[in-house]
């Protein structure tokens, strides 16, 4: 884990701690640090909580659409050009219904690059980092095992306090790091009494009912928080776990969970060693066909003979290659269900259905295959939906239902379902 300016290493069951005494930058002593650890031996997957300074968090309206969605909307595109980097990390939570409507997420990313970095040195010490979560995210894993009904998960250690706002419309994140002066304690005190809607500014402990504050802590926080004892006594204090069950419920969380930052580079980086071995054998093979073609060059007319056979094999095969392909082709002109023409482009497909889903209506999920086949569901969440008018809408859009069982409304239910291929008009 890196937590601020802090290292935390887990070996053999037992946990270890480093402070550093840099400050921001592109390359902080404390990432450093953990570069220099990832590069060592080791042959397991390697799980990081990644929570530097420069990480950045905010809550961002959205409709309820997957990670990939979510980065090709213009909208957020132009907003958050971070989905656009290929050199930032950077990760969103699934999104949650607002009370008054809509949905909402909770996006985390990099204001400078680091986190390809540490990959990069878990390559080089034969290590697979594959997964990476900020604090927000393994608090909130650890709040869903151990304290659903918690408002308010805090991180505590004696250089650095994280405090996650849980619940829809609410999520959110602030984060302190050490060491601490008696004014960064009345701030975490604040944000707790903000987080239980009390004005950060009431005087006197805090003594409101509701909100009950999850503790993660390093070690006994009573012995280095000094607004522990005011907590307590207040009845706030829910329950308190160690970095063993965080890191259990971070260990836990799937790859393809939104909110693993690294999503955000390319798979290559991952590629099996097997797979690399046998591209090593493959680059050997082909160097020695080359040699062996010299050899040929150089050797008796029989070779020369022989060779001559081969090259006109060869152009046997092309040449019934060459009929297949004509007769190929003949069969797709006469065949009317292949789609000949050029596939409109996705980017401007979703922009334009973007515009062509009514207020009524919200989107919770879009698969799109390789040959433009879509499976499109909604939901209708307010009056005046017209049905008729939506179809007509999105047929336009490039997204036209197939001919068969290619469009359901359930008015009870208000869930909608649209299947077809994009470019495709109805019949």
């Amino acid at each position: 884990m890196i937590l601020g300016r802090s290292v935390w290493l887990r070996d053999r069951g037992a946990w270890s701690r480093s402070r550093a005494a840099a400050r921001g930058g592109r390359d902080p002593a404390s990432r450093g640090e953990l570069r220099g650890a990832l590069s060592g031996p080791g042959d397991a997957d390697t799980v990081l909580v990644y929570e530097p300074e420069d990480l950045a968090h905010q809550l961002v309206d959205t409709p309820r659409v997957s990670r990939s969605v979510f980065a090709s909307l213009a909208r957020v595109r132009s907003e958050h050009p971070f989905v656009l980097s290929q050199g930032l990390g950077w990760a969103m939570e699934p999104p949650q219904a607002n009370p008054g409507g809509g949905f909402s997420t909770l996006v985390h990313w990099e204001l400078s690059p680091g986190l390809e970095a540490l990959a990069e040195a878990c390559a080089g010490g034969a290590r697979r980092l594959r997964t990476a979560w900020c604090c927000y995210s393994a608090l909130e894993a650890y709040a869903r095992r151990y304290a659903p009904s918690s408002q308010l998960v805090w991180f505590l250690s004696e250089d650095f306090a994280g405090l996650a706002s849980r619940g829809p419309g609410r999520m959110g994140f602030k984060s302190w790091t050490g060491p601490f002066s008696d004014r960064d304690w009345k701030s975490c005190l604040a944000a707790l009494r903000e987080g239980d809607g009390r004005s950060p500014h009431t005087e006197g402990p805090a003594r409101v009912s509701g909100a009950q504050v999850s503790v993660v802590a390093d070690g006994e926080p009573a012995g280095f928080c000094p607004i522990w004892r005011e907590l307590a006594d207040a009845g706030r204090i829910a329950g308190v776990g160690d970095l063993d069950r965080l890191a259990r419920c971070v260990c836990e969380l799937p790859r393809s969970h939104p909110s693993n930052l690294m999503q955000s580079f390319p798979r290559p980086r991952e590629l099996d060693r097997f797979l690399l071995g046998a591209g090593a054998c493959g680059l050997a093979g082909a160097a020695a066909m080359l040699a062996g073609l010299h050899q040929v060059r150089g050797a008796s007319a029989r070779a020369d003979s022989q060779l001559a056979g081969t090259r006109r094999a060869l152009e046997l095969q092309l040449a019934h290659l060459e009929s297949n392909r004509t007769e190929m082709a003949a069969a797709a002109l006469r065949e009317p269900d292949v789609a000949l023409p050029q596939a409109p482009s996705r980017h401007q497909a979703l922009r334009d259905l973007c515009e062509a889903v009514p207020p009524s209506m919200v989107l919770t999920s879009l698969s799109i295959s390789g040959d433009g086949s879509f499976l499109m569901e909604a939901s209708v969440i307010g009056p005046g939906f017209d049905a008729e008018k939506t179809l007509r809408a999105l047929a336009e859009a490039g997204f036209a239902p197939a001919a068969q069982k290619g469009w359901s409304y359930d008015a009870a239910s208000g869930k909608v379902a649209l299947r077809g291929r994009m470019g495709r008009r109805a019949p």
